[in-house]
């Protein structure tokens, strides 16, 4: 489908691409390659475009739970997936609102719909958030904006918001956020837990100033590296910390891993795309308990210095044999 109105800017990079490009061009044919976090759609215009529509080996399935990506490209002249509803044995990409990690709902569907074999030939997993989605200033996604932090990634089937979060974890729960979802030391942790206990007594979270009350907490907890010339800011583990639990990242990939695993066609690939330890420790433990190899590859420093947002992410690779 196209859209007659007049293109804006496209304006989110995605990440490591053109090595996502070239591991899935590889991918057995006649089977479905997922990508599970369509978000602005980088990834996944790029694999139709470049595998899908010039081979037609394969047919590709865009997954996300946050359409509000999908919803903005629709006023762009470009080519976009077809929606469940619109789907017929000859699609050859379709778009599904949906968590990734519901694999054996909405794959069931989509093959039904096409008439084609439950197989998967690749699956990619972006764990980024967008810089759109960042941008949002009432979700409450970055510590630039202004705001309460909701951080919900589909509002409709996540009733917690990261202030309820803030004002209902005990100390122990909170503190343990905080170091098991980004590897948070321990004594910033516990001091950094306190100091919300005591704001919140002061007054809840839930308001139009969270977000400048959780980054003057930061900065009065976290210390700041002098070689780090600015580069990371003192709220970035506490958001993200927030972002995770909210939306359950880590036990959605955890759960997704498995079943996409067993779905995989010999000689599939799992792409993965981490951002921070929790994410990389999950991959790694499911590799590591199912005898897996996996490789790593990183982004180029020229990649880095033109998109910062990629200088933690590592791009996991398993492919079965």
């Amino acid at each position: 489908m196209k859209s007659q109105t007049a293109p804006k800017k496209l304006y989110h990079r995605p990440v490591l691409l053109q090595e996502v490009i070239e591991e899935l061009s590889v991918v057995p044919p006649n089977g479905w390659i997922i990508d599970g976090t369509f978000g602005d759609g980088g990834h996944s215009r790029a694999i139709y475009e470049k595998i899908i529509k010039p081979y037609k080996r394969n047919r590709l399935c865009s997954v996300d739970w946050d359409m509000s990506g999908y919803s903005a490209l629709q006023s762009h002249e470009i080519e976009l997936p077809s929606v469940l509803d619109e789907v017929t044995e000859n699609t050859e990409w379709v778009m599904v609102s949906d968590n990734f990690a519901n694999m054996r709902k909405y794959l069931p569907v989509v093959t039904k719909k096409t008439n084609t074999e439950m197989a998967l030939s690749g699956l990619l997993l972006d764990l980024g958030i967008s810089s759109r989605q960042l941008a949002q200033k009432k979700r409450g996604f970055s510590f630039h904006a202004e705001g309460k932090v909701d951080m919900r990634m589909d509002p409709e089937h996540y009733a917690v918001a990261a202030y309820d979060l803030l004002n209902i974890l005990p100390y122990k729960k909170m503190s343990a956020m905080f170091r098991d979802t980004v590897g948070m030391p321990p004594g910033i942790a516990a001091k950094l837990t306190k100091e919300i206990l005591i704001a919140r007594e002061v007054k809840l979270f839930g308001n139009s100033d969270d977000i400048n009350r959780l980054t003057n907490i930061s900065h009065k907890v976290v210390p700041i590296r002098a070689s780090s010339k600015g580069r990371i800011h003192p709220a970035t583990l506490l958001f993200l910390a927030l972002r995770i639990s909210v939306n359950t990242e880590l036990q959605n990939l955890q759960e997704v891993l498995p079943v996409a695993f067993s779905y995989l066609i010999p000689s599939g690939r799992l792409l993965l795309m981490t951002y921070h330890s929790g994410e990389e420790m999950v991959v790694e433990s499911f590799a590591r308990q199912n005898g897996i190899r996996v490789e790593v590859i990183l982004p180029a420093p020229r990649e880095v210095r033109g998109n910062p947002r990629a200088r933690s992410a590592k791009l996991y690779i398993i492919t079965k044999k």
